[in-house]
Formats: structure tokens, sequence, C-alpha cells
């Protein structure tokens, strides 16, 4: 391309209090992206109102994400996130033989409640959207503009074979659906305000080297994303990862339906790090995307080098792609140690 991208971005974290049972957490960030060039029409603009019937490739034959030859343009933005926890409510379960385990469970239920607001930008609608840095840069991967109310709640299923061990997480889940107040760009590229889609995370853990999850985000008005994978962990933390997904739309109006699989090695007590991750597409018969990384680590930075393929189907046949090939360096502060401690 003839044009590029730089992004700074700092974010804070951590516990504002906690009164009894009930807990509170922040997240603060501000954000500044420098784009070379944009879309010269504002198609991603949530303020449209044509709840994405403009970015089907299909019904707009001028409609291309990758033609981003527009003017630059400077991106500043705030986001925080507020989240209210709590109270806990458990039962165990004594002396149990269900299905071959044997031993003491214990169900904890924690409701939540999280607020975000993050600063609107008036030329939203022309960013590129090829990643999360464009489409969703606010705390937990929130969108440009969002002003939205989470609601859900956690629960946990922990085990210990006898009452002289500690309990092991053996299952998450996690389920919530936010409001928004204000109209958004949604991961389908639908426009969205108002409730959202219905959220359920589940992690199945049964011992430490294996892990089995499932997630699934349900929409009110129809149509579903779900996905199913399953991790395994070696003694010296590598890892392999398998999954399945099935996406009802993504960001550009493309159904998908296909096998992931990645992975990290870790070499050398961990001075090195490979990681891999591919995503086939089971209607193209093709690779969507594929993405191999070097690092190396210190015990405060993190140097990585990462090549990135992603492949598009823009009309709906698998003989018309476009592509895009990229190379990052970048550098990672892995921890500063405790900023400020304060005791009562």
């Amino acid at each position: 391309y003839n044009w590029g991208r730089d992004d700074y971005s700092a974010r804070l974290q951590g516990r504002l209090g906690q009164w009894g049972p009930f807990r509170a957490d922040l997240q603060l960030a501000t954000r500044f992206t420098r784009y070379g060039a944009t879309l010269k029409d504002a198609i991603f603009d949530p303020n449209g109102g044509s709840n994405g019937e403009s970015l089907d490739p299909e019904s707009n034959p001028n409609f291309d994400p990758f033609r981003v030859d527009g003017p630059g343009t400077q991106r500043f933005m705030g986001s925080g996130r507020l989240q209210l926890s709590g109270p806990q409510m458990g039962r165990s379960f004594e002396h149990l033989d269900l299905f071959g385990y044997q031993g003491e469970l214990k169900h904890v239920i924690e409701p939540f409640f999280g607020f975000t607001e993050n600063s609107k930008f008036g030329e939203a609608g022309r960013v590129p959207r090829f990643d999360e840095v464009d489409s969703r840069p606010g705390v937990g991967g929130s969108a440009m503009g969002e002003q939205s109310a989470e609601f859900g709640f956690k629960q946990h299923l922990m085990g210990r074979p006898d009452a002289g061990q500690s309990f092991a997480d053996l299952v998450r889940w996690r389920v919530s659906v936010k409001f928004h107040f204000q109209p958004i760009l949604d991961n389908d590229g639908r426009y969205k305000r108002g409730w959202s889609a219905v959220n359920n995370d589940i992690d199945v853990e049964p011992n430490d080297t294996l892990r089995v999850s499932f997630r699934r985000s349900s929409d009110l008005g129809g149509g579903s994303d779900n996905a199913l994978s399953a991790d395994l962990k070696s003694k010296d933390g590598s890892l392999l990862n398998l999954a399945f997904f099935s996406s009802g739309l993504d960001r550009f109006l493309v159904r998908q339906r296909g096998i992931q699989m990645g992975g990290l090695r870790r070499i050398w007590d961990d001075r090195f790090r490979l990681e891999f991750q591919c995503n086939f597409d089971l209607h193209t018969h093709a690779f969507a995307s594929s993405q191999v990384a070097l690092a190396y680590m210190t015990p405060c930075v993190a140097l990585t080098l990462r090549y990135s393929h992603l492949a598009l189907n823009t009309s709906g046949s698998a003989s018309s792609l476009g592509r895009q090939d990229r190379l990052d360096l970048v550098m990672t502060l892995r921890s500063l140690g405790e900023l400020f401690t304060w005791r009562n």
C-alpha cells in the first residue's frame, strides 16, 4: 500500500475497591492513530441508517474495503470501562459421584454490571477496517463512540477430590448482553443501537494440560457466531490450539465457516517464542488468514517480528479474493512492577 498507519496507546487498569461482597474495577485507555490515507466515502458511518446494506458488495459494486486512497487523518480517542461485581452466591456438593467424578464440587455465581464510554470520532466512517485497531480500538474490544451498559453473570464450578486439597476451577461460564445508547458498527458489519447479541463463553478445564472452550454470540434479531476450540498445554508452557468456527456475518458481510489452528513454542528457557495461527475457510477451500511470529523475550521487554496474511472474498465466489500481506515489528513492555501501593 502507498499509505501507512501509526498507532500509540496506553492503558491503566486496576481494582478501585472492595466493600464486603461488592467489587469495583476500572479500565482507562487513551489512543492516537495516524492514517496515511482513508476511504474516500464514509461507508462505515454508524449514523448512515442503512443498517449495513451499503456494505454489501453484491448491492454496491463500488464497495471495496481494500481501496484506501482518500485523504489521511489523525484519530484521538479516550476509553473507559467501570465494572461492578458481586455478591457471590454458591452451593457445595460433598461426596459427589457423578459421571466418573468423585469428590466435592462447589458452584459459585457472580453477577456484574459494566458501563463503557468511548469518545467519538467525526471521520469514523472513513477509517479502514482491517483489524481491531481500526474497528474496536477501545478497552475490552469496544467500538469508537460506544456508550453501552453490559449486564451478565459469571459462574464457576470448582472441584477437589478430598478435603485435604485445594479447589480447582473446572468450568467457567460467562453470560452477558449489552445495551447500546449510541449507534455503533458491530463486528458483523451492521449498525446497532439498543440491545445487542447475547454472548455465552464456556471454558472447561479438567486438568493443567487440556482446556475446551465454546463461544456463542446470538443476535436478538437472528443469526449467531459459534466457535468450539481445544487447547493443549505442555509442562514448558508450549501451546497447541484447534478450533472450529462458524460466523453469521463478519465486518465485511461475509459468512465464514472454517477451521483454525494455532500454537506457541517456547525455545531456550523462554528466551524465544515462536507463534503461528491460520484459518482455513471451508466455503472457499482456501486459507482466509495466517500469521507467524518470532519473539525475543527479556524480563521487561519483548521484541516481536510478525508476518500476517489476510484474504477477503469480496464477491461471494472463491475466484475473487482481495489480499493483504503485512510485516510488523512490535516492542512490548512486559512488566513495570507495582506503580504504587496503598494500605489502610
